[in-house]
């Protein structure tokens, strides 16, 4: 049943995530789309500008220094050109005034994403990841007498106890960073690992791939270079050594957890 479920998990995780990546593609294209035909409109508009202003600035001149001589087949002319120039002016000023409330915006938007979800999900991310980090240490500890290599004299990494962190209010960050998930898949991970944490289980078992530790929480690997590089990564969020799901998880969260620009 186990097996099923986490075939589920794997279809739907891998199906939303080309989907996401097809739409993002798409709003990307058509974002471009847009902008190329906004650049287009403006530099055509300041040409004709350019040239109109041109032609209307002589006669300016000439109206000024009373030497233009009016002439009726040219006053609808040139005063559809004045009426093309003043609506031009005003599509550009709308144009800049626009771009000018959409940056604004965006930077509130991401200003609000920096402080309403980023802050929750460092503190979820940083809380599963030195969980992990103090339990998988603690199972070295533990079992160091088996490694092979546990005498090499770089290992002190893997036998050096981290500072503990707290996780029974892990909740009251959770809430807040679980909306942000997209993924139905993650989501139910993420709930199962955090209700683990919250009651101190083990889990490493079903974190780590089969090549490093079985389901009885049993060293498969027992180099312990091996074991400091899998520490090594964890702590400077390479997470390689998870299986597929909770790499996957813990890769949506860490991405939540970085700073808009």
């Amino acid at each position: 049943m186990d097996t099923f479920r986490e075939n589920d998990i794997i279809i739907s995780s891998l199906y939303y995530i080309l989907f996401e990546v097809d739409i993002l593609k798409k709003i990307k294209f058509f974002k471009g789309l847009i902008l190329a035909f906004l650049i287009l409109i403006s530099i055509l508009s300041i040409i004709y500008l350019i040239i109109s202003l041109s032609l209307l600035l002589p006669m300016g001149f000439q109206f000024l220094n009373n030497k233009y001589t009016a002439v009726s087949d040219l006053m609808t002319n040139y005063s559809t050109v004045f009426e093309s120039v003043f609506t031009l002016v005003g599509i550009l000023t709308s144009l800049t005034v626009s771009l000018l409330l959409y940056r604004l915006t965006k930077k509130q938007i991401i200003d609000s994403y920096n402080r309403e979800v980023r802050g929750p999900s460092i503190a979820v991310y940083f809380k599963i990841k030195f969980y992990i980090l103090n339990m998988l240490i603690e199972k070295m500890i533990k079992e160091k007498k088996f490694l092979k290599n546990k005498d090499f004299k770089d290992l002190k990494f893997i036998f050096n106890e981290l500072p503990k962190v707290d996780t029974e209010d892990i909740d009251k960050y959770l809430f807040l960073v679980i909306g942000e998930l997209k993924d139905r898949g993650v989501k139910n991970l993420i709930f199962g690992l955090i209700e683990d944490i919250k009651t101190n289980k083990n889990v490493l078992p079903y974190l780590l791939k089969e090549n490093l530790i079985d389901k009885n929480n049993n060293l498969i690997e027992i180099d312990a270079l091996v074991w400091e590089n899998v520490v090594k990564s964890i702590y400077f969020d390479n997470y390689d050594s998870f299986t597929p799901l909770y790499k996957n998880m813990i890769e949506n969260v860490y991405e939540l957890s970085q700073r808009k620009n």
